[in-house]
């Protein structure tokens, strides 16, 4: 009699549950479009979101799917504000009690949506936490005051208590999480510190820049990139202001914009009313791809965003610190508690004082010292290859999912 060999067992049920339009450039859509296709390895996939279609390299590891009934890429800070939205919530809560998840592991990238869809019906819950609504509307000027804030406050503070497992993306955000939730450590849920990560055959060392640089003319000049979304928060504008002192050292100096979005127009308007429009190259939005070949063509990698810092420092997590880091180039931000944290522990950043004039500087040193400069990119490129990559990034979640 010939022996049967038994059917290897299914693998655990993962529902995952978003906003993100994932075909945006956004942090947290470039976040789950890099972590979806390494849990699909691992777990049977459903995504509830509200895009339309989903990016190629995310497709074939989903399931199955649910269409959320809001516009891909909705923020609840616009439904607080938005006539339409207390029957927007409605409508998405509805469609979120009736998702199927009880036989599932929930994995949310929004507080507010687990508390919508109810965690406990899930065998499990993990919860990305990005943020607060509070903190939002409070770092935006917005008004939030009297029996509606208290209202929210409490509200949040009883959502932060529901799911088995937070995951949160630095240490700044844990701790403001457990001070504004009152949770101790031991206390329910545990709460793990996981930022972003790279794809290392994309980012790394050995990526050929000469190329596009000499496509794009650039020559021998000294070139600082950016790359990421044109929103206030990112602070483009910080680096053209910074332009006109770095010029008065580096007068062949290149700013290289790579990115679009709303607040493009401005910027280029800001640039050219600081006479600086020929030292600065807006080079639009550019394909995945192509972003690391970008970043190996220039010589620094810069970031000076314009976010609010409360107690606790930056609270959130930048992918482009790791994806310059994973390239091997130096990178100078400003000197915020918890801002590019994993870099600057990797001695791959300089921080400067939050000025203009201080961050000219600090880039112009950079520029000077070449050894400095490579050093630093060395030394950041060994820690995003050996401690950032999805791949671990998404190995961590799946040990949170699935604990022993």
């Amino acid at each position: 009699m010939t022996p049967t060999l038994a059917s290897p067992p299914p693998p655990p049920s993962l529902f995952v549950v978003t906003l993100e339009d994932l075909s945006r450039p956004t942090g947290q859509s470039l976040r789950l479009r890099a972590l979806l296709p390494h849990l699909g390895r691992r777990f049977h996939l459903t995504l509830a979101s509200c895009s339309e279609t989903l990016p190629a390299e995310v497709a074939p590891h989903i399931a199955a799917r649910w269409r959320l009934p809001l516009p891909a890429g909705a923020r609840p800070l616009r439904w607080f504000l938005h006539p339409l939205g207390p029957w927007r919530m409605s409508r998405l809560r509805r469609a979120l009690r009736r998702l199927p998840v009880e036989d599932s592991i929930l994995y949310t990238d929004s507080i507010l949506l687990a508390e919508m869809v109810r965690p406990r019906r899930a065998a499990r819950a993990v919860v990305e936490v990005n943020g607060s609504i509070t903190e939002e509307f409070r770092s935006r000027g917005l008004p939030l005051t009297g029996p509606i804030r208290r209202w929210l406050e409490r509200w949040e503070r009883r959502a932060f208590r529901l799911p088995d497992h937070l995951i949160v993306a630095g240490a700044g955000l844990e701790q403001f999480v457990r001070e504004f939730a009152g949770l101790a450590p031991g206390d329910r849920p545990a709460i793990s510190v996981l930022g972003n990560g790279i794809d290392p055959a994309r980012f790394h060392p050995g990526v050929d820049g000469a190329r596009l640089r000499r496509r794009q003319e650039w020559g021998a000049r000294p070139v600082g990139i950016f790359h990421g979304w044109f929103r206030s928060y990112q602070g483009v504008d910080n680096l053209i202001r910074a332009v006109p002192h770095i010029l008065r050292r580096r007068p062949d100096f290149l700013l290289v914009l790579v990115g679009d979005g709303p607040c493009r127009a401005d910027a280029e308007a800001l640039a050219d009313r600081l006479g600086v429009r020929s030292s600065i190259q807006f080079a639009g939005a550019v394909e995945a791809g192509e972003i690391a070949a970008w970043l190996a063509a220039a010589d620094v990698a810069l970031y000076y965003p314009r976010y609010h810092v409360g107690a606790h420092g930056f609270l959130g997590d930048a992918i482009k610190f790791y994806e310059y880091m994973g390239a091997g180039k130096p990178i100078v931000t400003v000197d915020v508690p918890q801002l590019g944290a994993p870099a600057v522990q990797a001695g791959a950043a300089i921080q400067s004082a939050a000025t203009p004039e201080a961050f000219a500087a600090a880039v112009c040193d950079l520029l000077d010292n070449p050894d400095r400069a490579r050093a630093m990119g060395r030394a950041g490129a060994d820690a995003a290859h050996r401690r950032h990559t999805w791949s671990a990034v998404a190995d961590k979640i799946a040990d949170i999912c699935l604990p022993p």
